[in-house]
């Protein structure tokens, strides 16, 4: 339940991004990277 709501959260930001500008593939990498990094952090 709470990673469903996680995933319509982050559509709803990544709708709202886009509505302001075009997300570049670098910022788009950039945030996967960050993401991906604080998952690695929490197995520690």
């Amino acid at each position: 339940m709470i990673q469903v709501a996680a995933f319509l959260a982050g559509q709803l930001t990544l709708e709202l991004k886009n509505d302001k500008e075009e997300a570049s593939p670098l910022s788009l990498e950039r945030d996967l990277q960050d993401i991906i990094g604080q998952h690695q952090g929490k197995r520690l």
